[in-house]
């Protein structure tokens, strides 16, 4: 941006209300804010140094800058219940999981080390609350993550390779940092279908961390994948596409006697807070 004679005139003149804007057209909002907020009341930042003054400024245009890009993270990973967080998580004894586990997942080092998560359990355990909880922990740890069905990733897939871009939408899902696959493997895959998980997966590995939700046990998933081989034969595809996965994942394993559900709302809001 090329500022004007006349900007230059009005900025060295000292107007509160000129370096607030010249502020706001340098795209400097969280700096303006500050300024204005200073000006307002110098009987408290009069007395301070300049440098300190200015720092307070910078300062706040830092905040306001990582709180803008927090934001566009939880936008861009789609979480299915936005307001899931690792505080909330319910500890409640008819609940049985491996907490220690849990809070070591939620420091999000295992993205670091692209490290994969299956969280595995029965409908109304809260499986995907956790993994939302984790996926809001990673986006606040700075990583770019996106959530999904997996059947709609697949789908998604198919249709792209029948366009020719299976590539782009391969690359599109590595660009994340944590790719969070929700009812992994409810329906059983068939050839195609597995060979598109194959070159998914494959593309992931060694870049991305992938969370599995699902209520098949990972002892189970072989038999879920290329249904369509011969009875009591092998296959070269699910071999592969869990050699890529199972010796480098960690395992969640979540029991109830009593369905998360009949205590929370879709936001997973506590539903007996809101009577008392």
């Amino acid at each position: 941006m090329i500022f004007s004679d006349e900007w230059k005139t009005k900025l060295e003149e000292g107007s509160e209300a000129q370096i607030a804007a010249a502020f706001k057209a340098l795209h400097l909002s969280g700096m303006a804010m500050a300024f204005q907020e200073q000006e307002n009341m110098l009987s408290t930042f009069g007395e301070m140094p300049f440098c300190k003054r200015l720092g307070m400024i910078c300062e706040k245009e830092i905040e306001q800058r990582e709180n803008s890009a927090l934001q566009k993270r939880l936008r861009d990973a789609r979480l299915s219940n936005s307001s899931a967080c690792m505080e909330k998580l319910d500890e409640r004894k008819s609940r049985k999981m491996n907490m220690e586990l849990v809070y070591q997942l939620g420091s999000c080092s295992f993205i670091e080390d692209k490290r994969h998560v299956s969280i595995e359990g029965a409908t109304g355990t809260g499986k995907t609350y956790l993994a939302n909880a984790l996926g809001n922990a990673a986006c606040r740890a700075g990583y770019k993550v996106r959530n999904t069905r997996l059947a709609d990733l697949l789908n998604e897939m198919v249709a792209a390779r029948a366009r020719g871009e299976a590539d782009k939408v391969k690359n599109y899902y590595t660009k994340y940092d944590l790719l969070i696959l929700d009812e992994w493997l409810m329906h059983p895959l068939g050839a195609g279908i597995s060979f598109e998980l194959l070159e998914l997966i494959d593309s992931c590995c060694g870049k991305s961390s992938m969370i599995f939700c699902t209520q098949y046990p990972h002892s189970e998933w072989y038999g879920r994948i290329d249904i369509e081989r011969p009875e009591g034969a092998g296959s070269t595809l699910a071999e592969a596409i869990l050699d890529r996965i199972i010796h480098h994942m960690s395992v969640v394993t979540i029991s109830t006697s009593e369905s998360m559900r009949s205590f929370y709302d879709a936001k997973g809001e506590n539903t007996n807070s809101k009577n008392k």
